[in-house]
């Protein structure tokens, strides 16, 4: 079956480890916009500075579990054949 290579690398457990570091190194920049815009009370102008910062937060603690369960993992995944 021909797989293709860019979805192979995206799925790898090394891509999914390096984008959760990339999130977590992000995700102070991320905050101290939230607490820049908290603290001159525009959050209700500014509405998509939170919105950045929770999908982020989100996203990296996503990218942390799926890594630890791909590192982690016991079982070995099989073949699958889809060709009749």
């Amino acid at each position: 079956m021909n797989v293709n290579k860019a979805l192979q690398f995206i799925g790898s457990k090394w891509f999914v480890l390096i984008l959760a570091i990339v999130m977590m190194v992000v995700l102070p920049v991320t905050y101290s916009n939230l607490m820049i815009v908290f603290n001159a009370g525009e959050m209700s102008r500014l509405w998509y500075i939170p919105t950045v910062f929770i999908i982020n937060l989100l996203s990296a603690l996503m990218s942390i579990y799926k890594a630890a369960g791909m590192f982690f993992s016991k079982k070995e995944k099989e073949a699958e054949d889809w060709d009749d």
